[in-house]
């Protein structure tokens, strides 16, 4: 009986420190993810932000593009309005 038990054990072994194996990269990954995701927000929110092109913008915030003779789309943001 102890010898089966032992066997047991055994088979379970592996596959067990295969499985911590596999949730420690996924760890790892998950942090990666999350360490990149922070990076986009962060940039999003202060790095390309200039300051010169938001005051172009609000001073002109339309375009005007050539659709046909004599026609042309105006394009702006809705809260122009």
């Amino acid at each position: 009986m102890s010898e089966l038990i032992s066997e047991l054990r055994k088979n379970f072994q592996d596959p067990l420190q295969k499985m911590d194996q596999i949730i420690g990269n996924m760890k790892l990954e998950r942090d990666r993810l999350k360490e990149e995701f922070e990076k986009r927000i962060e940039k999003l929110r202060f790095g390309q932000l200039d300051f010169s092109q938001l005051e172009d913008f609000l001073d002109e915030p339309y375009v005007v593009i050539p659709k046909r003779q004599n026609e042309w789309y105006v394009i702006a943001p809705k809260w122009i309005h």
